[in-house]
């Protein structure tokens, strides 16, 4: 048992980092691990157990850097409440059961009683996880809570030059991205949503690193910053299954292996440009409190999450479909495809191949009185905005008709003025070895090589010729679609076969 009026005391620096180092890979090593509960030291808080794990009354004590500290607790209605002791630097207690104290039943992480400053936004929560709000108490961040969004909508009122920041946990995300979109609109709110619980199957046996070459889009200023100890997530599995894989426009903000490990969700409906929606698939609890730059990191992507983006473009850009015909293009197999088929632009002279079809084409300079797009039959609107980009998908069995590299479809793409719109080719074929434009370059491609070969530069080209595409694949597309700023709908069918 510690002294009286002890207080734990940082160890040479030396062991510091080994001790980091050790705690790092220890908690990457496992897939889960015990609750984390957040606390500021000299604060009474009770730290949640379960009342399924323990028995009422079980004897509970605390454990940190190989020895126990304080008076031991019991259990009460699941949980058990410690004084949280004074410490200088944020350290991570272990509670144990003194009759078995081989197993950690949850960590107990203890912040430093100093003031913190954060960006002046109101901070909202609605069915967050417990230990968000743990870690909210914990540096004193002003919080409103609520239970779930159906008590934020009951409660929430707009305030006139405010925008707060609505953090939400996944299970009260819901399961359509546009209903978050709506909801930042009407509320007037920006939207993090914390969704470590969004995986299925198997988890990687590696360790998941973030580095600064992994952030993009607002956090692409931390790509020049060294990190000397790094945060290291244990393994997850990918958190795209049926319901996260619904296509949607997609902006990564830090990068992973195979898809994003934080995003930004984007809509085309009215207003949800100057929002943000951004969703977090890391388990942050895990490294808060044991890494600075773990806790710098998550401030900074709730600082960028809270900003909103006031000053960014509708999702308006247009794109043209070189083939197969708009009329092959079925949600099941080409789910990106279809939901982006409202942005087509038609061609001047009817010659491709969507033009012999009655495809609606969006127009979002036009609204209706219901705040929808209008949809006109193959009318370019008046002042649309330039064209975004050229697909050509070789993927399925429809081949390439003859004469297609003579056709004015071609004949556009080469001699498009100004800066060239990129070109998205989907498969590959024999017959792009004959376009002179394209200069492709087989030289040194394997047989079975999966990596596309080299040709044109502005030609984005993705060599999995799968239907339905693999999940990278959709995912790279609708990263690719926002990027050229083209509105992709959830749902989205306007094919109209004659």
């Amino acid at each position: 048992m510690a002294p009286p009026g002890w207080s734990p005391s940082p160890p040479p620096v030396s062991l510091c980092l080994l001790a980091l180092c050790l705690a790092a890979t220890v908690t990457a090593a496992r897939a889960e691990g015990p609750p984390v509960v957040f606390a500021r030291g000299g604060r009474r808080t009770a730290v949640p157990i379960g009342a399924d794990r323990v028995e009422p009354g079980t004897k509970l004590v605390l454990t940190a850097f190989g020895r126990p500290w304080g008076e031991p607790a019991r259990v009460e209605d699941g949980a058990a409440e410690f004084l949280a002791p004074a410490v200088r630097v944020p350290v991570v207690f272990r509670v144990l059961a003194v009759d078995e104290p081989e197993a950690v039943l949850a960590e107990w992480v203890v912040y430093p009683d100093r003031p913190r400053s954060f960006p002046d936004v109101p901070w909202i929560a609605a069915g967050a996880p417990r230990w968000f709000h743990t870690w909210c108490d914990a540096l004193d961040l002003p919080l409103t809570k609520h239970r779930d969004l159906e008590a934020f909508r009951a409660a929430h009122r707009p305030i006139a030059g405010r925008r707060p920041l609505l953090v939400v946990g996944w299970d009260a995300s819901g399961p359509r991205p546009a209903a978050l979109a709506r909801l930042a609109v009407d509320r007037a709110v920006n939207v993090l949503v914390l969704a470590d619980g969004a995986r299925e199957a198997a988890a990687d046996t590696r360790p998941i690193t973030v580095l600064p070459k992994h952030a993009a889009g607002p956090l692409a200023g931390l790509r020049g910053q060294h990190w000397a100890l790094p945060p290291s997530f244990p393994p997850r599995p990918s958190p795209f299954h049926e319901r996260a894989i619904c296509v949607v426009n997609r902006e990564t903000w830090i990068g992973g292996p195979g898809w994003p490990l934080v995003e930004e969700l984007r809509h085309p409906i009215e207003g949800a440009e100057s929002r943000r929606v951004v969703v977090s698939y890391l388990p942050w609890q895990r490294q808060l409190g044991r890494l600075e730059v773990t806790d710098a990191l998550f401030l900074r992507l709730l600082a960028e999450a809270a900003k909103g983006a006031a000053d960014r473009r509708r999702l308006d850009g247009r794109w043209r479909l070189l083939h197969p015909a708009a009329g092959a293009i079925e949600p099941p197999e080409r789910p990106v495809l279809a939901a982006a088929l409202g942005s087509l632009a038609p061609a001047e002279d009817g010659s491709l191949p969507q033009h012999r079809m009655d495809i609606p084409v969006r127009h979002p300079d036009k609204e209706t009185a219901a705040g929808h797009p209008r949809m006109d039959r193959n009318v370019l609107a008046p002042g649309a905005p330039p064209l975004g980009a050229y697909v050509l998908d070789l993927r399925g069995d429809a081949p390439l008709p003859a004469g297609f590299f003579d056709g004015w479809a071609v004949g556009d793409l080469e001699a498009h003025p100004g800066r060239q719109p990129p070109l998205l080719i989907l498969g590959d074929d024999p017959a792009l070895d004959r376009w002179k434009w394209l200069a492709v370059d087989r030289t040194g491609e394997g047989k079975d090589r999966p990596v596309s070969p080299r040709c044109r530069p502005g030609v984005v080209w993705l060599y999995d010729a799968a239907l339905p595409p693999s999940v990278e694949t959709q995912l790279r597309v609708m990263q690719l679609f926002t990027d050229w700023n083209i509105a992709l709908e959830e749902n989205h069918d306007l094919r109209n076969t004659p």
